[in-house]
């Protein structure tokens, strides 16, 4: 299970956050538990998932672990599935597809392109999002430090009757070993310390 202590200036709280990946990898089936636990006010939020995958561009080699993600990374993945929020108790379907570009050579940054098609299972409301992403991993950045830098925007697209909402909102995240900074650029940050 990974766990980390996050605080933002938000909720102006320490939190521990969890998370938990169950993958079959033969079936490209996985299960997610994540969630968050303030510990000023003792709330619990949570999340659940369950996801199928379909890479395109043949078998992923499922049993060797450490060529698994450099091939999932480089190949075009679609996913279907449900998931279910606990603070919101909104269960959505979803039907989604990845894929990331690397630019230039093997240390050039990553472009990484997210589709995503869900439905409000409870009202019966669609909605979509998309997110563009640049990522650079600096690798030996210190002698004992590695480094990550994102930018991003997502957009999420929805109708409130006749009315269609797009809502546009960049990110920023730089990430040193067990240390993350994220931004919104409108006035949000967070601090994310691994356990």
């Amino acid at each position: 299970m990974e766990s980390s202590l996050v605080f933002d200036n938000n909720s102006r709280s320490l939190g521990l956050a969890f998370k938990e990946r169950l993958r079959e990898s033969e079936n490209e089936v996985e299960l997610k538990v994540a969630g968050l636990l303030n510990t000023k006010t003792g709330r619990l939020d949570a999340f659940g998932s369950l996801r199928k995958f379909v890479f395109l561009g043949g078998q992923l080699p499922s049993r060797n672990p450490y060529l698994r993600p450099a091939a999932e990374k480089r190949r075009t993945r679609f996913e279907l599935g449900v998931s279910y929020d606990l603070r919101s108790e909104v269960s959505v379907a979803r039907l989604g597809a990845r894929k990331n570009f690397q630019l230039g050579d093997r240390k050039g940054p990553w472009l990484k392109l997210r589709t995503d098609a869900d439905l409000d299972i409870q009202r019966q409301k669609p909605f979509a999002r998309g997110r563009v992403e640049l990522t650079k991993d600096i690798f030996d950045f210190s002698t004992t430090q590695d480094l990550r830098i994102r930018l991003g925007c997502d957009a999420t697209v929805s109708q409130a009757g006749n009315d269609t909402i797009v809502q546009v909102n960049p990110y920023g995240q730089i990430r040193e070993n067990n240390w993350s900074l994220n931004t919104d650029f409108k006035g949000f940050f967070g601090v994310r310390y691994d356990l």
